[in-house]
């Protein structure tokens, strides 16, 4: 090692300068043989040094080596009999009393008489010898030692001086004496941290980390799933984070709460990097200690749990082992609701749920309905394993015995893990159906002659709201139909079939036929009828005689006879019915009316009658009708089959050759009665 020669500090082998005062250190063997003393020129003056700014040339001369932004230097040029010397550091008593008020104001001691300024509103001037480029010299330059001959810039003249003067820089000391004081509190502060988080960081090393719980439970505790755990740790590296994990995977929920409220931070330099990470995980304050609540989800499982505590600063860790119960057996039932929407009156409809249990036991459940009328269940009871595969609910609803409407009930879902209600609705609307109609009921081609056509048009039409398939047949061939057969959309146009009537080869009478109207929106009939009358003789024509010789006779009249055919038959056909209303009749009960079936016309039909419900009965179910004649018909309706109290209504169609006839039945149902209570004496007792 070589030491500066200047201030005598430590210098490596290579070390041009001295990093302690700046000033050049040669090699010994780079030292000229003959000592150098300083030049008579140069002031010796020694002093701080000035960096100097590299982007500006040196200028160099035989005696003088120069920096526009350096203070002056002194140049010592070699001579075979001078002799150098280190010159004594010199000190002026400005530079020690600016020394002693720093001293002052870092301790709190004020100095009389100091006047304390703030900055200067415009940079101090200095004041010295012009140099080169206009830079002025400031004392306190180190001198430069030169070996050989200097470097110079061609053509370059520096002027020779016979006594340098003194250069000053004249600033306030009252300013640098308080930034030199707020130099001196942060160096105060900063050691004063350091120390105290080394103290810190000492006692947390020499303690060995650990894990317990603040609740007072230990690891032999049975913890169940949902409960927080007061965690507490200690003998961390105060600052750091901590990373919690179970099972060595998995990390640990932490509540939210607690992460903003119960770590407490260090007022460090490090700190102030992690704060940032405060929210995710905890941290140690300044005893190595932090705390955490963690929650024990239902994920965790039964059994054995190891919880580690890893640092992030050393990397050292603590563990500790908990017990984790079975979860309780927890009912989820999916979808909370049923809706089975518009369902049409007369049909079913079937929706499901999904039973699924989220526990650590296994659920048995039992189900029932409130509206056992029209809301079904397929199953009542049942199990389900935890983590199993969801059993499936069907519910059926069944509108056959609903009005229309909307409807609400409850499916009451119990089990060992919970109860849960499920509502249900369903809205009631009319059937879509098919709906046949067809006019006229009658077609009366009236008196027809032998090898006779005629033509007249049914119409068929469709009142429903679904699609009318329809097809009509004849039970005469003297009949054709065009077309036989067709479809009507809802609310379609009509459809005309075309009925022609031929009478050829035909004898004289009355003739009918019924044309039979079917569908999937029902069925109808149409009866068509015409007379063929006798045919008559023909009228003979008189013979007139000439008159004889003989005597004049009385003239022989001979009468003309005259035909009159017999006045047209009319076709028979039912008279007008009127309604049935059987009243109010007990659930259960029967009631019987009786109808009358007459012929209006002069000629016989034949008839039949057809119920549109099965609770309505008819003793006779056709037969034919002669002129004049009545029929009676016995109507009987049967109130076993509705489920409830209420106004009902039905129809009887009766088909005729003459016409068709529908009558209304209707009978209001009323509950049965209460059974009277027999009063029984207690002395026949006695």
């Amino acid at each position: 090692m070589r030491h500066c020669a200047f201030c005598a500090t430590e210098l490596p082998e290579q070390a041009q300068f001295c990093g302690y005062c700046g000033r050049l250190s040669l090699a010994s063997n780079e030292w000229p043989h003959n000592r150098i003393a300083p030049s008579p020129v140069w002031s010796s003056q020694d002093g701080p040094t000035v960096m100097s700014d590299t982007s500006l040339p040196t200028m160099i001369n035989e005696q003088t080596v120069l920096h526009p932004q350096q203070e002056a230097r002194t140049l010592l040029t070699p001579s075979n009999n001078a002799v150098w010397t280190p010159p004594p550091p010199q000190r002026s008593s400005e530079d020690e009393e600016q020394d002693r008020m720093r001293r002052a104001m870092v301790w709190g001691v004020p100095l009389g008489g100091a006047d304390v300024q703030g900055p200067p509103n415009t940079p101090g001037m200095v004041q010295g010898t012009p140099q080169v480029n206009g830079a002025p010299a400031v004392s306190g330059t180190p001198q430069l030692h030169l070996v050989g001959q200097p470097l110079m810039y061609p053509g370059t003249q520096f002027p020779h001086h016979g006594k340098r003067a003194e250069t000053r820089v004249i600033t306030s000391a009252g300013v640098r004496a308080a930034k030199g004081a707020v130099t001196q509190w942060v160096i105060v502060i900063v050691t004063a941290v350091i120390v105290l988080t080394s103290a810190g960081v000492g006692v947390a090393l020499a303690m060995s980390p650990s894990l317990s719980l603040n609740s007072g439970l230990s690891g032999k505790h049975t913890i169940m799933p949902g409960q927080y755990l007061s965690l507490h740790g200690s003998g961390f590296v105060p600052g750091g984070h901590v990373t919690l994990k179970r099972d060595n995977s998995r990390i640990v929920q932490i509540a939210a709460q607690d992460t903003a409220a119960s770590y407490e931070k260090v007022a460090s330099a490090p700190m102030s990097i992690l704060s940032a990470f405060a929210n995710v995980a905890p941290i140690v304050n300044a005893a190595g200690v932090f705390d955490a609540s963690i929650l024990v989800g239902n994920d965790w499982g039964g059994g054995m749990h190891i919880i580690r505590a890893s640092e992030d600063i050393l990397a050292r860790s603590a563990t500790m082992t908990i017990t984790v119960g079975d979860a309780p057996a927890a009912l989820s039932v999916s979808p909370t609701s049923l809706d089975f929407g518009a369902v049409q009156k007369g049909t079913k409809t079937m929706l499901s749920l999904a039973l699924s249990n989220a526990g650590g036991r296994p659920l048995t459940w039992t189900a029932k309905s409130d509206a056992t009328q029209w809301l079904n269940l397929q199953a009542t009871s049942g199990d389900v394993l935890p983590g199993g595969v969801p059993q499936s609910l069907a519910i059926s609803c069944d509108t056959t015995a609903l009005e229309l409407g909307t409807y609400s009930a409850t499916l009451h879902i119990r089990t060992d893990g919970g109860n849960i209600d499920v509502k249900a609705s369903v809205h009631v609307v009319a059937q879509k159906q098919a709906k046949l109609a067809v006019s006229p009921a009658v077609l009366d081609f009236q008196t027809m002659s032998s090898d006779q056509q005629a033509a007249k048009t049914v119409s068929i039409s469709n009142t429903g709201t679904l699609k009318l398939d329809w097809q009509v047949t004849s039970n005469e061939d003297w009949v054709s139909l065009t077309p036989s057969s067709g479809s009507i959309q809802p609310h379609g146009a009509d459809q005309g079939v075309n009925v022609q009537v031929d009478t050829t080869g035909m004898q004289p009478g009355n003739y009918a036929a019924t044309l039979t109207v079917g569908s999937n929106g029902g069925a109808n009939q149409v009866i068509v009828s015409l007379v063929i009358p006798a045919s008559l003789p023909p009228t003979p024509t008189p013979t007139q005689l000439p008159p004889t010789a003989t005597p004049p006779l009385m003239p022989t009249v001979t009468p003309t006879v005259m035909l009159t055919p017999s006045p047209t038959a009319t076709p028979g056909y039912p008279c007008p019915l009127s309604s049935l209303d059987f009243g109010a009749v007990s659930q259960g009960q029967q009631a019987t009316q009786s109808l009358t079936l007459r012929n209006c016309g002069s000629s016989s039909f034949t008839w039949k009658v057809q119920q549109a419900d099965q609770w309505v009965a008819v003793d006779t179910a056709g037969g034919t009708q002669d002129p004049t004649a009545s029929t009676s018909i016995r109507v009987t309706v049967d109130t076993s089959s509705f489920a409830r109290p209420g106004k009902y209504q039905s129809t009887l169609t009766f088909y005729t050759s003459g016409g068709d006839l529908m009558v209304t039945i209707t009978v209001t149902v009323v509950p049965p009665p209460t059974p009277t209570p027999v009063p029984v004496s207690t002395s026949s007792l006695n």
